[in-house]
């Protein structure tokens, strides 16, 4: 935390950062839109596409832009700038940064030892990606904080656990709205766990769990139904155009080398590792991350591993099982 902290940028310096940090001033004064009323006067088609800058969507109902990201991030940063200023909102990502890690900690103890669970958070601590993520105002490293301490608390028993694991996933899934289907996969987990209570209680530890995932998954469609004409589709386009079986052999390629080149090669083993050491709640939470992007548009930047940050517990826990057995 205070070397991210230390080394974070202090500004919105690219496009979705810009539109995270927008809409974070745009929560505070009580509207998501920016009004364009010269859109209204100009003589050509589509007027309003002429004045959307880098970073904003249209809005498909009215003469007006809104920034296209989820709503979770810029939530968090509107309620650090109603405490601190302005500069405090870019304490978010330093303090879900830490938050990664220490979780990271927590769940390879609880599935493995204190040993495996170090090992992890600094596996995850001096990676490459997640070093890079932690100094720009982005959703990448919150969005993999949250759901690693959902499933942290979903691997513990308790009800309190249960309803802060929902509590949590909700707030990943408003931060990243694309991973909601990690959220039957820890629900389907709590079902299995408690496969040999009550009836009644796994009805009540899954309803802890739901609703406020459900809560979150209604906010996010009516946000985007809202603004960008369906509650499937966001600022960034329609699910179908972000989403494609053809990009999988791309991303298989492009991801797999830029895995072996940051993590080395042993990554590989720490994933299979996931299987046969350690919970297959992990394995199923890495491979329902890998598989989403594995669909989604490609990119030619190493970087763009950011987009696995939500795996990359998980991932790590395997990777210093597999030191472990080994030393």
């Amino acid at each position: 935390g205070a070397v991210a902290v230390w080394h974070t940028s202090w500004t919105a310096s690219g496009a979705d950062a810009y539109a995270y940090v927008t809409q974070a001033d745009l929560w505070l004064r009580g509207r998501l839109t920016v009004a364009v009323p010269i859109a209204n006067e100009v003589p050509w088609p589509r007027p309003l596409s002429t004045f959307v800058p880098f970073s904003f969507s249209a809005d498909v109902n009215q003469s007006s832009i809104a920034p296209p990201v989820g709503p979770g991030l810029p939530l968090l940063m509107a309620f650090m700038k109603a405490i601190g200023g302005h500069a405090a909102l870019f304490l978010v990502v330093p303090l879900t940064a830490a938050l990664l890690v220490w979780s990271t900690f927590a769940i390879g103890r609880h599935v493995g030892s204190s040993a495996i669970g170090l090992g992890a958070a600094w596996l995850v601590a001096t990676s490459p990606a997640f070093l890079t993520m932690t100094k720009e105002p982005m959703s990448d490293v919150p969005a993999a904080a949250f759901w690693t301490l959902a499933t942290w608390k979903v691997l513990q028993r308790s009800p309190s656990s249960t309803l802060l694991a929902g509590i949590t996933a909700a707030m990943a899934i408003l931060i990243r709205p694309n991973l909601v289907p990690l959220a039957p996969v820890l629900g389907m987990w709590i079902l299995w766990r408690q496969r040999e209570n009550d009836h009644r209680d796994r009805v009540r530890l899954v309803m802890l769990f739901s609703a406020p995932v459900v809560l979150a998954c209604l906010t996010i469609a009516w946000i985007n139904a809202t603004l960008f004409g369906s509650p499937l589709a966001s600022g960034y386009g329609a699910t179908g155009q972000l989403f494609s079986s053809a990009n999988v052999l791309t991303n298989v390629r492009r991801y797999g080398g830029w895995l072996a080149e940051t993590q080395t090669p042993i990554v590989f083993a720490g994933l299979i590792a996931l299987f046969v050491r350690s919970s297959l709640l992990l394995a199923a939470v890495a491979i329902v991350v890998i598989a989403i992007y594995l669909f989604y548009i490609p990119f030619d930047a190493w970087w763009s591993l950011r987009f696995l940050l939500p795996a990359w517990p998980e991932v790590c826990i395997g990777t210093s099982a597999v030191i472990a057995a080994a030393a």
